[in-house]
């Protein structure tokens, strides 16, 4: 049976998990990737509490999965799979979110690929 492992974010009042089979093999379920507004300053210091856990736990991250796009942080599942590796992966239809958010704050998202359009997404 898989153990649910979660890590509450209090600057986002949001919740990231760590999902482990017990052969080892993980997902990480919407990873939290630091944002202060008043700097304009990203940081890997919530991501990094899971990359910890999962090397101490010597899991293999199969999985990163994003639930929904998010509107209240931003995405570190770029950060998780350079340092775990892990394929991110989505629902289909973030691609219309993208373009509300690319129409809304001009925001340009034509060449990037939509793994990459993750870290990107955030509203204040």
């Amino acid at each position: 049976m898989p153990q649910v492992n979660a890590f509450f974010d209090p600057a986002t009042y949001s919740y990231s998990y760590v999902v482990a089979e017990p052969n080892g093999c993980a997902a990480v379920i919407d990873p939290v990737l630091d944002f202060d507004p008043a700097a304009a300053r990203t940081s890997t210091h919530s991501a990094d509490v899971l990359i910890a856990f999962i090397n101490k736990h010597q899991l293999t991250v199969d999985w990163i999965l994003e639930t929904h796009v998010h509107a209240d942080h931003l995405s570190a599942a770029q950060h998780i799979a350079k340092c775990c590796g892990g394929q991110v992966v989505t629902g289909q239809h973030v691609r219309d979110v993208q373009h509300i958010f690319a129409n809304t704050f001009n925001m340009i998202f034509a060449q990037k690929k939509d793994t990459e359009l993750l870290s990107t997404l955030f509203v204040v």
